[in-house]
């Protein structure tokens, strides 16, 4: 009996050489014909590096925060990690790009300076690049290090404001960056 386990497994062993064609395995096996390959998946799409974000396009997203319901334009495949909050999962202590979103209180931004101190948590450091009082909000732009970008829109939703923030620090090509950041805060819909 042991003898032909040994036996069965040499030939098992044998029979899964790659360098046989699959011609020459069907006539091994008397079956007259070579059996298509099983069809395989091709891996999942991995997250681009960190600098391809701005490559992706923009998905609408639903999102409830708070009683408030919006639509916001996400890069395809940016992984959600909470309500209102999509980042870069590969991001660590060195952020690399993040977009958030939260009600904040009505009496908080009551002027573009407001709205400007509200957007950063280093107002004394950034360049404003965008600071833009509209209809139904604010929208800021800065630069608050080297090689980060961030977007802030405020939109008016109640009593409160729908804030959207979104950071890309590190790869380079500002300008790209910039319009990445933007283009998100800018597609925040109320519904």
């Amino acid at each position: 009996m042991r003898a032909l386990a040994t036996s069965t497994l040499v030939l098992a062993l044998l029979g899964c050489g790659k360098s046989d064609p699959p011609a020459s395995r069907a006539a091994e096996t008397g079956s007259g014909s070579a059996r298509p390959a099983p069809a395989v998946e091709p891996p999942a799409a991995s997250p681009p590096a960190a600098d391809d974000w701005t490559a992706r396009e923009l998905v609408p997203t639903e999102a409830i925060l708070d009683g408030v319901a919006f639509t916001i334009g996400i890069p395809e495949g940016l992984p959600a990690q909470e309500v209102g909050v999509w980042a870069d999962a590969r991001v660590g202590d060195d952020l690399t790009f993040q977009v958030f979103t939260t009600v904040v209180e009505g009496r908080l931004v009551t002027s573009l300076d407001k709205a400007k101190y509200h957007s950063t948590a280093h107002v004394a450091e950034t360049k404003f690049l965008r600071a833009e009082a509209r209809d139904d909000g604010y929208a800021i732009t800065g630069v608050p290090a080297d090689d980060v970008v961030e977007a802030a829109t405020f939109t008016k939703a109640g009593d409160g404001w729908l804030k959207c923030k979104a950071t890309r620090a590190g790869g380079g090509r500002r300008e790209e960056a910039r319009a990445l950041v933007e283009g998100i805060c800018d597609s925040v819909l109320l519904k």
